[in-house]
């Protein structure tokens, strides 16, 4: 899968968790958006979970802060 999918993907889930009605924007960073808390992060990584059918280690939670910072870990954790 190319970065281009994986971000648009990415983008989609996120926006479906914090019913943005549609994907959130590629820059978009956990700090700037109000409805990002800690709550909605874990539901996003269960998403991002079984979409991409892996499993995230806590060091790639804590790079998991921004949608470039999730689309990077899952580049390396799908072999991207």
């Amino acid at each position: 899968m190319d970065r281009a999918r994986i971000e648009k993907d990415v983008c989609e889930i996120i926006g479906t968790v914090l019913q943005e009605g549609g994907p959130v924007p590629a820059g978009l960073h956990r700090r700037s958006a109000a409805k990002w808390d800690s709550l909605k992060h874990v539901e996003i990584v269960f998403g991002l979970e079984d979409h991409f059918q892996v499993r995230f280690s806590e060091e790639d939670l804590e790079a998991m802060e921004s949608v470039g910072g999730i689309v990077s870990r899952l580049e390396h954790l799908l072999g991207s």
